[in-house]
């Protein structure tokens, strides 16, 4: 059973594919992404200031480095942004040979490494794999075979690493080395009948509990460290796309939605579509750890 609970309008905007928010604590501020659009946004919510970063290419995810500026993946990778994110050089590209691959949700684990995933673009082969990106600038593959990568979070102690091929339906929880970065035996975690909809982005709150957008569900999932579904929060939009926590209290969990799997008759009945929305909640989320490429210049 849906609960109701108020929902925000922090940014209207009618994104095609608003994905990847993260709080930015050195900024005071929010950035996400319109994939489609091609476009980096940042939002001050003290200011209530709402800007923007337009590119060549699909941008999917961004994070904040730990010595100035940015990482991100575009469509077709790894990529090295300034302080006004502004695009600097490429790193890695390990699908340029895959054209019909693209990047698409990442994250950073506890000791700064930065992970992303790539999707099938035209079917739901799984030609895709998850990317850790390493000290030197050059990627690697840790998992394999999948579809359209999601779900990308860590629990709050870093041992375990939630991943979700979108279209599986489930929620994957697997072993996790902090010291090595190394990627163990996995376990399902949220089947895929635990909720409506899709499994898409998630954050992870300080209690452990995992947040997940449901993708065409209508809600926001949280599910309990054991995999069970703690709550079901009912969204005015069809489609939201990942959630993150940010704020000074890190009580504020704001979530990306998407207008491009709607027709018109379903935008008209969804004005909130597209836009940035956010949710107070009681436990709060804790930061995500910057990325961390001292070497990198």
């Amino acid at each position: 059973m849906k609960e109701s609970a108020e929902i925000e309008v922090r940014v209207r905007t009618r994104n095609r594919l608003g994905e990847a928010p993260v709080w930015i604590t050195r900024e005071r501020a929010l950035r996400w992404v319109d994939i489609e659009g091609r476009r980096l946004y940042r939002y001050d919510p003290a200011a209530g200031d709402v800007s923007f970063v337009d590119f060549d290419e699909e941008i999917s995810c961004v994070v904040p480095r730990r010595d100035g500026g940015f990482l991100c993946t575009f469509a077709s990778g790894f990529a090295l942004l300034d302080d006004n994110a502004r695009f600097l050089r490429w790193l890695a590209r390990p699908e340029l040979d895959l054209a019909d691959t693209m990047f698409n949700d990442g994250g950073v684990d506890p000791a700064g490494r930065f992970y992303c995933g790539t999707m099938n673009t035209v079917s739901k082969e799984p030609t895709g794999a998850l990317y850790r990106l390493e000290r030197d600038g050059s990627a690697t593959a840790v998992v394999h075979g999948v579809s359209t990568s999601n779900s990308l979070a860590w629990s709050p102690s870093g041992d375990t690493l939630y991943f979700c091929d979108t279209n599986e339906r489930t929620i994957r929880a697997y072993a996790y080395d902090i010291a090595t970065g190394s990627v163990g035996a996995r376990r399902a975690f949220a089947p895929a009948d635990a909720a409506p909809g899709k499994p898409d982005g998630s954050a992870v709150d300080s209690q452990g509990y995992l947040w997940n957008a449901r993708w065409r569900g209508w809600s926001l999932a949280r599910f309990a460290p054991d995999g069970s579904l703690d709550r079901l929060v009912d969204l005015p939009v069809k489609c939201p796309t990942c959630c993150a926590f940010g704020g000074a209290d890190m009580r504020t969990l704001f979530i990306t939605t998407a207008t491009k799997a709607l027709s018109v008759e379903e935008l008209e009945d969804q004005p909130m579509a597209g836009s940035l929305l956010a949710l107070r909640v009681e436990v709060p989320g804790f930061q995500r750890p910057e990325a961390f490429y001292p070497d990198l210049a």
